[in-house]
């Protein structure tokens, strides 16, 4: 990913969240979205360690290892039970962006906590039998039941 997408993400997620989570401010919310940044990048963009330590650096906030890995201990934290976060969630993915593979599987990421049970089992069944079938030009003619 180039430093121009990694600021494109960085900038909508300022834009959802409606402040910039950037700014070197100690107040719950702030830090719950630097958390939610290093989430996005770290589980949906697999970013390495050093790599999101880079870019926070870049994007002018001091970063070193010891913040980074607070920040992705506590994110299950700050996530529980936190419709704030949730909604933040719920924006970045709203409209799945097709175009790229890591765009499709963070679209899918952000879903599947939120499946029951019953809809994953299927999914992966119908998933399987693509990938048994190597039928992967056909996928369009699957009808997806819920």
């Amino acid at each position: 990913m180039t430093q121009s997408q990694t600021r494109r993400i960085a900038i909508e997620i300022k834009r959802i969240i409606g402040f910039n989570f950037l700014e070197k401010v100690r107040a719950t919310q702030y830090v719950e979205a630097r958390a939610f940044f290093v989430h996005i990048l770290k589980n949906y963009y697999k970013f390495r360690n050093k790599d999101i330590i880079n870019t926070f650096n870049d994007l002018g906030f001091k970063m070193d290892s010891a913040t980074l890995c607070h920040s992705l201990k506590m994110f299950e934290v700050y996530e529980h039970k936190n419709e704030r976060m949730q909604k933040w969630f719920d924006q970045l993915f709203l409209t799945p962006d097709y175009k790229s593979r890591s765009n499709t599987q963070a679209y899918i990421n952000s879903k599947l906590k939120y499946l029951p049970e019953h809809i994953l089992v299927k999914m992966a069944a119908q998933i399987e039998t693509v990938i048994k079938y190597e039928e992967f030009e056909e996928v369009q003619n699957i009808e997806w039941v819920w």
